[in-house]
């Protein structure tokens, strides 16, 4: 009983950070809509919190039901249900067990590019955690370098021609950039790109870009995937592969 009363307080504390707009007495849920037809209930929901799973009742009673798989975002009341297992008169083919369960009042779609927005800011939270180890960071803020991309020359965010949805980017400790080499003569060795300055103990330049795809625009960079989205990671400085490394690892703790 003790691991199911930790699944609870987490599902608990997890609900009620969750900031939405909901009746007293009620939570919101995101995740991942599933269903089974053999179990002790039709639907439940997925891909939030620790790992957690919550049965959802109710939905019969909803129109335009999102299909199994869709990311939704669900308000109702939480409660507790046990099953206790069958008997001689009453047969079960299931054990005894007691599972959280929604009564779900209303139910929504969470649409791509709020999806790669909740990455984004997970991603940048760990970023975050990362300043006791890199003074690099000093200044990264999760909820000042995350933004959403938007429409672009006409194209939606997340079009084929405009596939990015999300980013994060920081800039510390830039100094300048020291121009290109003069245009060399023929036969003689290509001039040198234009070259970033970093402050040598704090400079950093990084992105985080989530788009749509296999590519963003021109860039031939091959994404990091998670999920349905892709990831393209980027990091400059004095410390770039050992920070590229760390938020590797932040990353993978979110695919």
């Amino acid at each position: 009983m003790k691991w199911f009363l930790t699944v609870v307080l987490t599902l608990v504390a997890f609900v009620t950070a969750f900031g939405d707009e909901r009746k007293p007495g009620e939570h919101t849920l995101e995740g991942v809509l599933r269903a089974h037809p053999k179990f002790l209930y039709r639907h439940y929901i997925d891909g939030f919190g620790g790992g957690q799973s919550c049965a959802l009742r109710g939905l019969e009673k909803l129109a335009n039901l999102p299909e199994p798989g869709t990311r939704i975002r669900v308000n109702g009341t939480l409660g507790t249900e046990r099953h206790k297992g069958g008997n001689e008169a009453n047969p079960s083919p299931f054990s005894p067990t007691t599972y959280i369960y929604m009564d779900v009042r209303a139910i929504e779609e969470v649409g791509e590019a709020d999806i790669a927005l909740a990455l984004a800011h997970r991603i940048a939270a760990g970023i975050e955690a990362l300043k006791t180890k890199f003074p690099h960071l000093s200044d990264f803020s999760a909820e000042k370098h995350v933004q959403q991309n938007g429409e672009h020359a006409g194209f939606p965010a997340g079009s084929t021609n405009n596939p990015e949805l999300a980013s994060i980017a920081y800039f510390h400790g830039v100094l300048g950039e020291r121009p290109p080499a003069p245009a060399a003569a023929d036969g003689a060795p290509k001039k040198r790109a234009a070259e970033t300055i970093f402050d040598p103990e704090t400079g950093v330049r990084l992105f985080v870009h989530v788009f749509k795809g296999d590519s963003r625009g021109a860039d031939p960079t091959p994404p990091i995937k998670v999920g349905d989205l892709s990831l393209h990671l980027y990091v400059d400085g004095p410390v770039k592969d050992d920070l590229r490394t760390e938020i590797q690892r932040v990353i993978d703790s979110v695919r």
